[in-house]
């Protein structure tokens, strides 16, 4: 028997269930930038039309790479939310995260994170990073207990 990749399994969800409109992960897979050249692109394609995933929660976040293969595969996805980023810092996530955004076609508005520490200063913190960096123009961006939210227009 064949182990399938995460993606392979998110594309089999999408096909069985076609209504489905938000999914949650525990992770997609450490091997993210391995498995995808390895994803039957047809199949991709086909499921990433079809399908009506909006809302994706995703426990940890191992590699940026996750996220690009989340897009690909559910390119209507509205509300992004992250639980856990390994191996970057939060800065680093953020600013590579709106950078794929601003230059690929992605519907994603709004990005929910969780910060264990997050606090005003926080906030203020996100803010300077996104304006030095002209990461997005016209955004929100509030505090709820641990959780950032970030949305843009």
């Amino acid at each position: 028997m064949l182990k399938q990749s995460p993606i392979d399994l998110l594309l089999h969800l999408i096909q069985v269930l076609p209504n489905l409109i938000s999914c949650k992960f525990f992770s997609i897979s450490l091997n993210a930038k391995k498995d995808l050249p390895y994803v039957n692109f047809l199949n991709v394609y086909l499921s990433s039309s079809q399908n009506q995933i909006t809302k994706i929660c995703i426990e940890e976040l191992h590699e940026i790479e996750e996220f690009y293969s989340i897009c690909k595969t559910c390119p209507f996805t509205k509300f992004f939310q992250v639980e856990r980023v390994y191996d970057m810092t939060i800065e680093l996530f953020l600013s590579t995260f709106l950078n794929y955004i601003n230059t690929n076609h992605c519907y994603i508005r709004v990005l929910c994170l969780n910060v264990p520490a997050a606090d005003d200063d926080t906030l203020k913190y996100f803010k300077e990073i996104i304006e030095q960096k002209h990461l997005v123009i016209d955004f929100t961006i509030k505090r709820i207990l641990n959780r950032i939210y970030l949305q843009w227009h």
